[in-house]
């Protein structure tokens, strides 16, 4: 699928549901980008850095979308072949540098990068090598967020460096066949039947979506905000209970809703009701309930989804937990739905902004902190008032809370996090 020539038109298809709250969200040029930084096993051989590139744009349509505008409606359109020439790696020497001349250098070239992105055009990626010292070589992926999401960019770093090793080494390439993002929009509009569609309709028109405005205090986020991010860490020796231990003890199918059960009752506490609504960040990747075919497709799915529940706060954390898990299982097409109802009626508040001001967004196990990160400017656009970042990363649980503080106050946010590690300290000392 690689060529000497310039990318080579294909079918559309229409856009998903990550991709069009993007489009829809975003004033234009749409920006909002993410990178993949991590060290590269040295000597450095950037033939075979080029040879994996060259073999994930082949392997992922994700790599080889674009995207084109009729009459103001966006539609993805998957290319057939791409020029090597378009993905090749470039190389800059970093050795003379102190680690913040680098950092600055390194920042600004990946910001004038992803501004050079075109949707249209494509194609939406770019990969640079910083050679730091002959013991030392970073590799920086750079994406337009519409192609990738969190897991997207984990399944790339992955097949990277397992191809780059290859390579270098002249070894036999193993990989199970890729699903494609063709193959997932083939899929979604299977699931969308009448039938499938009244029931979505019926959940969230039944649902009450009402805006919790406790805690909202301005307008929406906007290009407006002004971000602040406070950090904090569970130590090993209390986090790997919550990994070994936790989704069993409490019974539950996801760690997700073990770690996010602690973030309804400590916003429980900030309320005057039983009913909290917490926006949840998912991948939007399993259309069917058992079916985890998509989870290594490398696209953007990753949805917004308001999920509320009714916390009594004299309740344990099995209860609690329970009660979480049972409004997840109950949510028609795991959260697609949500968005989907939109799209057809308008009728439901969207985006979740509108409803939640507070999101949670668990990202898993890292192998390296904060691998995945989204590249800021100085006119990002904030999507949520306050979003928790939940990660662990050498049996550490890191907690990251980025908010607006044109919206909301240092004092609020402080609150939830103390009373969220609280909780969170309690949950594991049933484990």
């Amino acid at each position: 699928m690689l060529c000497n020539q310039q990318l080579i038109k294909q079918d559309t298809l229409p856009l998903n549901p990550a991709q069009h709250w993007l489009l829809n969200y975003f004033p234009r040029p749409y920006e909002w980008y993410d990178r993949i930084l991590f060290p590269l096993e040295l000597p450095i051989s950037v033939p075979a850095v080029q040879k994996a590139i060259e073999y994930l744009v082949d392997r992922h349509d994700g790599l080889r979308t674009t995207f084109i505008e009729d009459n103001g409606h966006w539609k993805q359109q998957v290319q057939n072949s791409i020029s090597k020439e378009e993905i090749s790696p470039l190389l800059y020497h970093a050795e003379e540098q102190t680690q913040e001349e680098y950092e600055k250098t390194r920042d600004e070239l990946a910001l004038a990068y992803c501004r050079q992105f075109n949707l249209q055009e494509g194609p939406l990626f770019k990969v640079l090598l910083f050679k730091r010292s002959e013991k030392r070589c970073d590799v920086l992926f750079l994406f337009h967020h519409i192609i990738v999401d969190y897991l997207a960019c984990i399944t790339i770093f992955k097949e990277f460096n397992y191809l780059y090793s290859a390579f270098q080494n002249e070894e036999k390439i193993e990989l199970s066949p890729a699903t494609s993002n063709t193959q997932y929009m083939h899929s979604l509009s299977n699931a969308m039947n009448s039938s499938a569609l009244s029931e979505m309709n019926n959940f969230w028109q039944e649902g009450k979506l009402l805006p919790d405005s406790d805690l909202i205090l301005n307008d929406h986020p906007g290009k407006e905000c002004v971000s602040k991010t406070i950090r904090v860490t569970i130590p090993a020796t209390q986090a790997e209970k919550l990994l070994r231990f936790g989704k069993k003890h409490f019974q539950a199918r996801s760690l997700h809703h073990v770690l996010v059960a602690p973030l309804y009752h400590a916003l429980r506490e900030e309320v005057t009701n039983d009913t909290i609504t917490i926006s949840q960040k998912l991948h939007g990747r399993n259309i069917n309930s058992d079916d985890f075919s998509f989870i290594s497709t490398v696209g953007n799915f990753a949805i917004n989804v308001p999920v509320t529940c009714n916390i009594d706060p004299e309740d344990n954390w099995n209860a609690i937990i329970g009660r979480v898990e049972k409004r997840f299982s109950e949510i028609p097409l795991n959260g697609l739905s949500y968005d989907i109802v939109h799209l057809i009626n308008q009728s439901i508040p969207y985006p979740d902004h509108n409803i939640a001001p507070i999101r949670f967004n668990y990202m898993g196990i890292s192998p390296y902190q904060r691998l995945v990160q989204r590249i800021e400017h100085p006119n990002q656009c904030l999507t949520t008032y306050i979003e928790f970042f939940v990660y662990f990363h050498e049996k550490s649980l890191h907690i990251e809370i980025q908010y607006d503080q044109t919206s909301i106050g240092q004092h609020l946010v402080n609150r939830l996090r103390d009373n969220y590690v609280k909780n969170l300290h309690d949950l594991i000392s049933n484990l």
